[in-house]
């Protein structure tokens, strides 16, 4: 059996080990997974350049897992990108919960766990489809708490492993960099599906802007593949910049050099206007942060909607008055410091 609904969460405990592939415990389960950030080199990273991510542990999914009959899934939801916009999308929610549920069966397979009697409460402070790693959090979340309700023991290679599979059957052509910077939960820097750690000299002080508006990795992702086809010199030049971008920003960030962090923020953001990725919405954020004083400011994610990052001053008052432009733009955004 399997049911969905909305529930709260209550209790908390570990889960004891089942035989036979068969997860049973005595108590709940919780595990939680972080959000994510592309500083740069999106898309690139999908074509064999490279890319550096930052976890965002101020956003999380969580998932609770309690004995029950049969398998039953409750979302409790995550935060709309814009109160207008689920309006705009009739059943968005229970198109969310559904997915959440394939993915449920999904991990249990992968985890080679046969029967699954258990209650699934799921939340998140992650907004969906915002270019934050949503789908990716939830996939390591679900893994992390189906592997410990069912006794087994995950490391973490293996866990970014199976969390690429689960985000497989959410993006075309997905990379590897979301689940494992998410997996990791620090600074990386990512390369056909193998990463390398990065050390910030500073920390880094940024606004997410969120633009309401949801972005559509794999319809972006499929676009892209075909102008790959028809035009693959042309986009492999501005994958060649954007690698040199990479470069010098593992070189910027390292040295705790932030100025120089913002402005190949703003060369990066260039480049996914020249592959046709950004939008009105995103270009406009991206320009009223510059003008309130970021040192540069970029789209993050797929494109075409989500949201934007801007390398602010750690001043409370200055990022506060960027922060302020942004939300009169509509945007709802995040303050977050990655170090």
């Amino acid at each position: 059996m399997i049911a969905m609904g909305s529930g709260a969460m209550q209790t908390m405990g570990y889960g004891t080990a089942g035989t036979a592939g068969t997860a049973k415990v005595q108590q709940s389960i919780v595990a939680e997974a972080c959000a994510k950030v592309i500083l740069f080199g999106e898309h690139g990273v999908v074509y064999g350049t490279e890319g550096i991510a930052a976890p965002v542990r101020s956003l999380k999914t969580r998932i609770m897992i309690e004995p029950g009959q049969g398998l039953q899934v409750f979302f409790d939801g995550a935060p709309d990108s814009s109160a207008d916009e689920r309006h705009e999308r009739p059943g968005q929610q229970e198109k969310d919960r559904s997915i959440i549920v394939e993915l449920v069966l999904f991990a249990a397979r992968k985890l080679r766990i046969d029967a699954l009697d258990a209650r699934v409460h799921v939340s998140s402070t992650i907004p969906f489809s915002a270019g934050l790693g949503s789908s990716a959090s939830l996939s390591v979340a679900i893994l992390r708490a189906l592997a410990a309700f069912g006794g087994k023991d995950i490391s973490d290679d293996m866990m970014d492993a199976l969390a690429f599979s689960c985000e497989s059957r959410f993006h075309a052509k997905p990379s590897g960099i979301d689940n494992t910077v998410i997996v990791r939960e620090q600074v990386i820097s990512f390369q056909d599906k193998a990463s390398v750690p990065l050390s910030l000299g500073k920390p880094l002080t940024l606004l997410i802007a969120d633009s309401g508006i949801r972005a559509d990795t794999k319809a972006v992702q499929k676009t892209l593949s075909r102008q790959y086809r028809q035009h693959s010199a042309e986009m492999e030049g501005i994958f060649k910049v954007m690698d040199e971008v990479v470069q010098n920003a593992k070189v910027a960030l390292v040295a705790g050099d932030l100025k120089e962090v913002g402005s190949l923020m703003n060369q990066n953001h260039g480049l996914l206007q020249d592959l046709g990725v950004s939008s009105e919405p995103l270009d406009t954020l991206v320009k009223i942060a510059r003008e309130e004083g970021a040192s540069g400011a970029k789209l993050s994610g797929a494109g075409k909607g989500g949201i934007i990052i801007a390398s602010v001053p750690d001043d409370a008052q200055q990022s506060d008055r960027i922060k302020g432009a942004l939300e009169k733009q509509g945007a709802k955004v995040h303050r977050v410091v990655i170090a």
